[in-house]
């Protein structure tokens, strides 16, 4: 026998925390506690809202009280005005019977213990249900983030290929200055030495390899069976502080390019990690 109909609407929101917000009707709000619970199981990251209706189709479940002392207080001031108006019209019962919360509706205690094993059934199927929504969502962020690391190691190609280019050029311009009249004093040897420090200032091997490093550690993560959005978003910033000290070491126009474009998807990448569990 059916008693009552239940109805759950759960909404999600993408937040790098998470909390749980449960709106009840008043004569339910015992329930709250857990449901929230129920939620916090199954959900480990975002803002989840949960809406949850609950209509008896039984009256005996329900019993009715009479606030008499806000009914007196309606009746005194009904009264009052009566006498200041010089109103004829006598006060009636249904009038004061219509004013708010004189009259209660409240659904028997032990009534609502009963009813608990359908509610929270119904709140387990509307979490099931949304899980899956995410889980179809989350495969739609694997292949985005995914394809954005894909462009980051295409960048990064291009800039190592770009540096024995960006050296041949300074190479070039040292060697110009030799020729110039004032340059005549000084020894090639220096001039060589200066060109070596400069090439090893710009040197960013160290900076190239560990970005592979932690491009290959995101995917890596990205592929793991368990809450990896914090982590996710930790290799973003680390990404980042690596394409910075390439962008400051190098001082190349084409080089700052292709970095202008790595940070870029790495924005990208930490915009869709706040949304990773």
């Amino acid at each position: 026998m059916v008693s009552g109909l239940v109805t759950v609407e759960i909404r999600s929101l993408n937040y790098r925390y998470m909390e749980v917000v449960v709106r009840l009707p008043e004569d339910i709000q015992c329930f709250e506690k857990k449901i929230k619970q129920l939620a916090q199981h199954k959900i480990r990251r975002g803002r989840v809202n949960i809406s949850l209706n609950f209509e008896s189709l039984n009256e005996n479940n329900f019993k009715i009280e009479i606030n008499k002392k806000l009914a007196a207080g309606y009746l005194k001031g009904l009264e009052k005005l009566k006498k200041e108006f010089k109103f004829k019209d006598a006060i009636t019962l249904p009038q004061l019977l219509s004013f708010p919360d004189v009259l209660i509706y409240k659904r028997k205690n032990t009534y609502l213990e009963r009813e608990w094993p359908r509610i929270k059934k119904a709140v387990e199927a509307a979490l099931d249900s949304l899980i899956k929504s995410r889980g179809l969502e989350g495969r739609f962020m694997y292949n985005d983030l995914y394809k954005r690391t894909r462009i980051i190691e295409n960048l990064l190609l291009k800039i190592e290929k770009r540096i024995p280019l960006m050296l041949n050029k300074y190479k070039k311009r040292f060697l110009s200055r030799l020729q110039r009249p004032h340059m005549k004093t000084v020894k090639s040897e220096r001039l060589e030495a200066d060109f070596a420090s400069f090439a090893q200032g710009c040197d960013v091997s160290e900076e190239i390899t560990r970005v592979k490093a932690h491009v290959k550690n995101f995917k890596q993560v990205l592929k793991a069976n368990e809450e990896v959005g914090k982590k996710l978003d930790f290799i973003a910033q680390e990404l980042s502080r690596e394409a910075n000290t390439i962008a400051a070491k190098t001082q190349d126009f084409t080089i700052s390019k292709s970095i202008i474009e790595i940070k870029a998807e790495i924005e990208k990448i930490r915009e869709q990690a706040q949304n990773v569990e």
